[in-house]
């Protein structure tokens, strides 16, 4: 009775074939194994899990990058703007000249939603200001306020909601100052949240993936999410407490994970401070999209370990059913090999084995599919080389062979053309299977598709050189001092000075000034500036390599105190200065004959007053008025009129001395003012009028005019101790001429 089976179980198990004292380690060992499989799947998961997190992360990280990059564009190009107007402005315009010069600067920019100009007292002036600002004073503003404390820096508003538009956006504001450096109001930009809202929806993203800009106390600017979501509170700086953690651990960039305070969707979070305005740049990638592909992974991994723990749990239970039972656990082999083939041939990623000669000898479904090709077009007749460019045909030349030396390649970017023309960019990496003298038998190859990586790469670097051509215009001198010394400097400074690169590169700036005592005055004063943490600006007459001179606008600024490095701003201001010196002749000078009119003429009265105290000699003012001018006029007409006194005014001025003066004062009158004079200066007058007399050739469309002056004078201090008095009265003995019968002179009898 002790041989009987148990049950029955000894037809199944036939337990009698196999000793009884083998059974319990079998299933210990079933059980260890059992252990194991678990806490490899869990591992795996473990650890599969953490580098998707980390993926999308970076990802996150990475994205906020590129993004802040183009939005610093953006606001590097209206900053550009203002500190051209901060330059232009220094000298006041009238609102006409005013507005154009700011639809001028708005016309390059279509981003702004307006571009003005306040006053010290904040009043706002610009196009549409008396309109859509009328009243309203921007003196409070927190912008108007940091650009007239802060004239260094470009001054950035918190998010408002305009007064004006009723519309949600921030302002970027540079101070503006008048010639002495007081301050003259700011010149400030406004930018809609809604602008940044269409920028950031061109942005591919996945489903309820998040975009949003942040103002440097985190309130919010502007947000777009994918697929919509609950309206984002503009404004409002309610964040994560991850996030004010994060920002006060890493306040230029960091990550985090959190759920979303105004939606509740958990995403892995990228952020990214833009140095110019100190905003943050915030990128949410939703976990649920990111880590599909994981839970994908972790349901296939937690299918394969339970059929593993069921397949031994099956043969710990049935272990010596195993003899029988060759067929069914073959099977599940196959099972198990199709379940893994499965995730080879259609994984995400392409992978490949290549024999020594470079030719397919496995391929999966993913890469099938990049190339346009069946499995049996492939084995054993083409590489991966046929579907490469001509230049990725020439980098496999030259990387295979090394890869055949050394086992091993990693990274290597080429261009994948499919049969039907579609281009992908790929990175390769691979090892090699050797077998046991070490000789490669195939090689293990992985292709991750970095289309668009490659592609976000490429506009980085079109906005870099975007940025690049912005500095090196042929407009705008900029240059780079380091130690005293040029170390950078564009296109425009040279084209300025009329010197190469070389020839001005490693020189302390001395060549472009006149003598060595003006150039150290110069460098003394903008010491001084930067060294107490205010930009310099002045306006410097510079010699060019040529001789030539020209004016020059300067605005530099220290850009580290530790270096030394500064930057100058330079702009060609001579075209302006010779305008101001044509408006300053023009103030003072009749614009017919350029004689001095009323207004010079004021001033040299009283200075040759002054002079006649000082030496105590006799001066004669006299009025002359030309007799018979107006029948000329309105017979031969205004333009003959013009030439009649254009050339009175040249005879008289030849009939007078070097210190003597002549201004036409009304439509033919005329003061003159001769200092010095022998007795009463009545030989000079004489001679004046004699010159008119004389006929006056106006060419063949009019012939000639004789005219005759009546002139009477007055002297100091004989006559009269003022300016005033000395001008009425020879204006008074003028008319006694006129009325007693013209074409005559006489001195004030009092």
């Amino acid at each position: 009775m002790a041989n009987q089976p148990v049950g029955g179980l000894a037809p199944t198990l036939r337990l009698s074939a196999m000793p009884r004292r083998l059974l319990l380690p079998l299933l210990l060992a079933h059980g260890v194994v059992v252990l194991l499989i678990a806490a490899l799947a869990f591992s795996s998961l473990v650890d599969s899990r953490r580098s998707y997190e980390q993926r999308a992360q970076a990802a996150a990280a990475s994205r906020a990058s590129e993004l802040s990059l183009l939005v610093s564009a953006e606001l590097r190009r209206v900053d550009l703007a203002l500190q051209t107007l901060q330059e232009r402005l220094r000298e006041p315009l009238d609102e006409p000249a005013l507005d154009a010069l700011l639809n001028r600067q708005r016309a390059l920019l279509p981003e702004l939603d307006s571009l003005r100009v306040a006053d010290a007292d904040g009043r706002v002036h610009g196009p549409g200001a008396s309109q859509a600002g009328a009243g309203v004073s921007n003196a409070d503003r927190d912008y108007f306020q940091q650009a007239r404390d802060l004239p260094a820096r470009l001054a950035v508003s918190e998010p408002k909601l305009s007064r004006i538009s009723g519309q949600w956006g921030f302002t970027l504001a540079r101070r503006l100052e008048r010639r002495d450096g007081s301050f003259a109001g700011v010149v400030f930009a406004t930018l809609q949240s809604a602008h940044f809202e269409r920028l950031f929806a061109a942005v591919r993203l996945e489903p309820q993936d998040s975009i949003a800009l942040r103002s440097a106390s985190v309130r919010l600017i502007a947000r777009h999410v994918r697929n919509g979501g609950p309206p984002a509170p503009l404004g409002d700086n309610q964040v994560s407490d991850e996030l004010r953690r994060s920002l006060a651990a890493q306040p230029d960039e960091g990550q985090y994970r959190v759920h979303t305070v105004s939606d509740g969707i958990d995403r892995f979070f990228g952020y990214r401070r833009i140095p110019l305005s100190g905003q943050y740049m915030v990128v949410g990638l939703a976990s649920e999209g990111y880590l599909a592909p994981w839970r994908e992974q972790a349901w296939l991994t937690l299918g394969l370990a339970a059929m593993a723990l069921l397949a031994l749990g099956a043969s710990g239970v049935a272990g010596v059913r195993a003899w029988r039972n060759e067929a069914g656990l073959a099977r599940r082999l196959d099972e198990a090999k199709a379940t893994y083939q499965d995730l080879y041939d259609n994984a995400p990623c392409g992978y490949h084995s290549l024999d020594p000669e470079g030719r397919y000898l496995f391929v999966n479904n993913t890469e099938l599919g990049w190339l346009g090709c069946r499995r049996e077009e492939l084995i054993g007749r083409l590489g991966p080389a046929d579907f490469f460019t001509p230049e990725g045909q020439a980098l496999f030349k030259a990387q295979f062979p090394r890869f055949l030396a050394e086992g091993e390649i990693h990274d290597v970017e080429v261009e994948l053309l499919s049969r039907d023309g579609t281009r992908r960019r790929v990175s390769i990496s691979a090892t090699a299977l050797r077998d046991e003298q070490g000789r490669i038998l195939s090689s293990r190859s992985v292709l991750f598709d970095i289309t668009e990586l490659n592609q976000a790469r490429q506009a980085l670097r079109a906005l870099s050189s975007e940025q690049s051509v912005m500095l090196d215009n042929e407009l705008v001198g900029i240059v780079k001092f380091k130690g005293g010394r040029v170390v950078w400097l564009n296109r425009a400074v040279q084209h300025m000075l009329g010197y190469d690169e070389q020839q001005i590169l490693g020189q302390d700036g001395q060549l472009a000034f006149a003598d060595a005592d003006s150039f150290g005055h110069q460098v003394a004063q903008a010491r001084a500036a930067l060294q107490a943490g205010h930009a310099y600006r002045s306006e410097l007459q510079v010699r060019r390599k040529d001789g030539a001179t020209l004016w020059l606008a300067v605005h530099g600024a220290l850009l580290s105190p530790q270096s030394g490095e500064s930057l100058w701003i330079l702009v060609d201001i001579s075209a302006l200065k010779q305008q101001q010196a044509q408006i300053e002749h023009l103030a003072g000078h009749d614009a017919l004959t350029g004689l001095p009119n009323r207004r010079l003429l004021d001033d040299r009265l009283r200075q040759a007053l002054a002079q006649s105290q000082r030496d105590g000699r006799t001066l004669a003012v006299a009025m002359l008025d030309l007799d018979g001018f107006k029948p000329v006029n309105d017979r031969l007409g205004h333009a003959a009129g013009d030439q009649v006194l254009v050339q009175i005014a040249r005879r008289i001025q030849q009939c007078l001395r070097a210190v003597d003066t002549v201004c036409r004062v009304g439509g033919d009158e005329f003061v003159l003012v001769l200092p010095g004079v022998a007795k009463d200066g009545e030989e000079i007058l004489q001679r004046v009028l004699a010159s008119i007399r004389q006929p006056i050739d106006l060419g063949a469309q009019w012939g000639s005019v004789q005219l005759s002056a009546s002139l009477g004078y007055a002297l100091y201090p004989q006559d009269g101790s003022g300016a005033t008095e000395l001008l009425r009265l020879a204006d008074q003995t003028m008319y006694r001429v006129k009325t007693g019968g013209r074409g005559g002179i006489r001195r004030h009898a009092g």
